[in-house]
């Protein structure tokens, strides 16, 4: 369903991205559990909080590449 506008360089840029989103997600939360057991429970929030970077990149690719609609 992404490339139903063509194949271009933002399609290609929201298309890793959203790759990136579901990797993102497995490694913090992989990381942040380790921090959270070894009692360093501030950055165990904020690397888990860290795919939220990746979700309004997404975001705001979507809302800028007018191809896309």
């Amino acid at each position: 369903m992404l490339f139903d506008s063509g194949v271009t360089i933002r399609t290609w840029i929201l298309f890793s991205l959203v790759l990136s989103v579901s990797l993102s997600i497995l490694i913090t939360q992989i990381i942040s559990w380790i921090l959270f057991f070894k009692g360093n429970y501030i950055w165990a929030l904020g690397i888990s909080l860290t795919p939220l970077i990746f979700v309004i990149l997404v975001v705001i690719m979507y809302m800028i590449s007018e191809d896309l609609r």
